[in-house]
């Protein structure tokens, strides 16, 4: 019906759309605000219409932001009143409503911005509690690996290896805090006690997890490249052409602290963006990426057939990047990776997500 009447008006179905968000945002905000700020209300819905170019990824923005706050300040209000008495069950209503935010995430990605997501590699199985490395090449990599993560069922379960300074962040930052991602200060003296605080409390509710680093530590860029294959030449290290020279502390200490009774395996995923043009977080927010497909290659290492050994284990991870490494380049020459698409995102899954569900 949007769509039929947005067509009648001459609107595009994002105005229609993102005018219907700020009047649920606007309407939030005067629930919450003292006093009746209708006007102000008003406005950011006028403003919607009117600013239909460079501005409507900047208002979607804001409604995810205001939307996302009031998720988190209800579930501290909940984390409150039943954290100290059932600390597993909060953890598991903290799954729950961040499986049903991120969906709203890959909604977004692939039905507001276009996109498709294409798997290949090996089908891994369905909820398993993993550590995934992944390459970075933008902070859409979230977005991405999310769309993995709601075909796999574990997509409120997704924990990260992210900046302290994220935690910050209102909104996303306050949810990753009560979801139990790992905050890295890149100091490894402080770092080391947060990683191990962090795994204890996953060894000890064990709920389950996709827990998401990038070894690399950051994104990659022409500079950092150049960087990174300078420090890998002069220490004998494998020098790269698309990733920089892996961190080994945390992904050791990772292995280490959650092998025995919980990781149940390792996935490598090399993500591509077709043409090489890496969308920003704006232009998906405004429907408009340079690229609509993406590719996500999966290979899947069981835990227990890792070595133990800690200088085993590094060898074994430098290994798995001159893998990763030769898969982008032939990425990048061939414009997909190797192997038969394993799905293809549809336009409709993501909304099949929304009311829970699934085609057999």
């Amino acid at each position: 019906v949007m769509a039929q009447s947005s067509r009648s008006w001459g609107l595009d179905i994002r105005d229609v759309m993102i005018v219907g968000g700020l009047v649920s945002a606007a309407w939030m905000g005067t629930s919450l605000l003292p006093g009746n700020n209708v006007v102000i209300g008003a406005g950011a819905v006028g403003g919607a219409y009117l600013t239909r170019h460079v501005w409507l990824g900047g208002l979607f923005l804001m409604f995810w932001v205001v939307y996302s706050c009031i998720m988190c300040v209800f579930m501290g209000i909940v984390f409150v009143f039943v954290q100290p008495f059932h600390p597993i069950l909060f953890k598991r209503f903290a799954m729950e409503l961040a499986d049903f935010y991120w969906k709203g995430m890959v909604w977004t990605t692939e039905e507001w911005a276009g996109i498709r997501v294409v798997l290949t590699g090996q089908d891994v199985p369905t909820r398993e509690t993993v550590l995934l490395v992944a390459n970075h090449l933008s902070y859409t990599d979230w977005l991405i690996l999310f769309s993995a993560a709601s075909r796999k069922g574990r997509l409120g379960c997704c924990k990260f290896f992210v900046k302290d300074i994220v935690k910050y962040m209102p909104g996303i930052g306050w949810g990753l805090v009560f979801l139990d991602s790992v905050f890295l200060a890149r100091n490894w003296n402080k770092d080391e006690a947060r990683i191990a605080s962090t795994f204890r409390t996953l060894q000890t509710t064990k709920v389950p997890a996709w827990l998401i680093t990038f070894l690399e530590g950051t994104r990659l860029t022409p500079e950092k490249l150049t960087e990174s294959q300078e420090y890998a030449a002069k220490h004998g290290l494998p020098v790269f052409r698309h990733h920089l020279v892996p961190r080994m502390k945390g992904f050791l200490a990772s292995i280490q602290g959650l092998r025995t009774n919980y990781l149940q395996a390792v996935y490598d995923v090399c993500i591509g963006y077709e043409g090489g043009r890496v969308p920003s977080l704006f232009q998906i927010l405004y429907g408009k990426p340079c690229t609509r497909t993406v590719h996500l290659h999966i290979r899947r290492f069981a835990i227990d057939d890792l070595p133990l050994d800690p200088d085993k284990l590094t060898d074994w991870v430098m290994n798995v990047y001159r893998e990763k490494d030769a898969l982008m380049e032939e990425f990048y020459s061939m414009g997909r990776f190797p192997g038969t698409p394993l799905s293809y995102a549809s336009r409709h899954i993501p909304l099949q997500l929304y009311i829970g569900w699934h085609p057999q």
